[in-house]
């Protein structure tokens, strides 16, 4: 149990404020998140508290804003911080934390050498709570992008592009906090695996579509247990396990995988096809985090470090690509809310020229008669879309999926998109021959 003063520089409202005020300079997410799987308690919170602002910053600003007698852009960029944290303890921790949210925020003022904002504070906060527990806080009243605090152009996309029942449910998702879902590289293994996390009072359940992984309530000790150590189990997303499923029919003979990291499709897929399997990545960093991963689990693989719009492979030599494309990543705002941030569509959308090189590589290298297995994490149809626009110039054919996973139907002959849910991630997929 922790016991750092509320009042300390290292408090977890104080560490998520220099970190909020950190991203809004810099736009570093991946430097911000150390403490996600810390085993100290504020640790955690300071990650909880730093996600859920990023998460839910438009409509709290909306509320902070209707109760604050200053305009928006008079306040300090810290007060904002703190106004923000201060709004997201008092309507998302229903604990015994949430009545210490104002205190916390008071204080950080005063941290700050801002005394003369602790009344202006404090009002806003007090005001906030008294509304809260008067049934006056009413979200539903907002707009569907004030509420679920996406950007307005995004939610008329996705509307234009999948409807507006399709939308709410992809908005409500995408706030949804991230559970932790697990695999094992052995079926006969879940049964013990689930009996150590009891062991260790980790509520899990199975997964409603593949009953095989195991989804968590928190990932708090979940990596120094013996069972991780034993090499039993890794982190794996519904959607990515059920590409693996879906492309099985096709895996035979000498397979690449281009942009492998981090992984966990070569986790799931090499030990049922030892030796077939090559791991390809540009990023000698991320190529060494694959290795530990593979290591830690008692597997072997090829690994190999290059350019994936420059491959080291004679043209037709290779039998079977996977091409999990660098993209927008819409489909996983969940966990990566900052996704929310970015400015405009031609900044979401700056990868699709990549993509399409990467495509272009991926056909010449593959034999005829082989086939390409392109897969996305975005929903943006310019992404998804383009190994079907690309697929004529190319010599390449979409092909029937011999055998799709329950739960997912092919939208369009080789193509299967799955969106953002309380399930899994957002993700598509497209199996193209070279003919």
């Amino acid at each position: 149990m922790s016991h750092t003063s509320h009042n300390s520089p290292q408090s977890p409202q104080m560490l998520a404020l220099r970190s909020y005020l950190q991203f809004k300079k810099q736009r570093n997410w991946q430097a911000i998140r150390r403490a996600e799987i810390s085993p100290r308690e504020d640790d955690r919170l300071q990650t909880h508290l730093l996600q859920g602002v990023l998460r839910h910053h438009r409509w709290l600003k909306v509320e902070i804003q209707d109760r604050c007698r200053l305009p928006w852009s008079k306040l300090q960029d810290v007060i904002k911080g703190i106004l923000l944290i201060g709004a997201y303890e008092l309507i998302f921790l229903r604990s015994s934390k949430q009545h210490h949210a104002i205190h916390h925020a008071v204080e950080l003022v005063r941290l700050h050498r801002l005394e003369a904002r602790t009344g202006l504070v404090n009002a806003i906060l007090r005001q906030l709570q008294r509304d809260l527990h008067s049934g006056l806080l009413k979200p539903v009243q907002r707009t569907l992008a004030t509420r679920t605090s996406h950007p307005d152009w995004m939610v008329e996309r996705w509307i234009k592009n999948y409807g507006l029942e399709a939308t709410e449910q992809i908005c409500e998702a995408n706030n949804l906090l991230p559970n932790p879902t697990l695999a094992s590289n052995r079926v006969e293994h879940v049964a013990s695996l689930r009996q150590q996390l009891a062991a260790i009072k980790i509520d899990w359940k199975a997964h409603p579509i593949f009953p095989e992984l195991t989804v968590l309530q928190t990932n708090q000790g979940v990596w120094n247990t013996a069972m991780a150590k034993d090499g039993l189990i890794y982190a794996q997303d519904a959607s990515s396990y059920a590409f693996c499923n879906s492309i099985r029919p096709f895996l035979e003979g000498k397979i690449l995988d281009v942009c492998s990291a981090p992984g966990g499709k070569g986790l799931q897929l090499s030990p049922n096809y030892p030796g077939q399997f090559l791991l390809n990545d540009v990023s000698s960093s991320r190529l060494k985090k694959i290795y530990q991963n593979f290591h830690r689990l008692n597997l072997s693989g090829h690994m190999l470090q290059s350019d994936g719009t420059k491959l080291p492979f004679p043209s037709r030599s290779i039998d079977g690509i996977l091409l999990d494309v660098p993209c927008s990543s819409t489909g996983t705002i969940r966990k990566n809310p900052d996704i929310k941030w970015v400015a405009d569509l031609k900044s979401l959308l700056r990868q699709t020229e990549l993509q399409g090189r990467l495509l272009k590589e991926a056909a010449r290298v593959v034999r005829k008669g082989g086939w390409i297995a392109y897969s996305t994490c975005s929903m943006e149809p310019e992404e998804t879309q383009l190994p079907l626009q690309l697929s004529e110039e190319l010599g390449l054919q979409t092909i029937p999926w011999e055998e799709l996973p329950e739960g997912i139907e092919a939208t369009q002959k080789g193509f299967w998109q799955l969106l953002p849910s309380a399930n899994w991630m957002g993700f598509s997929a497209a199996i193209l021959a070279k003919s």
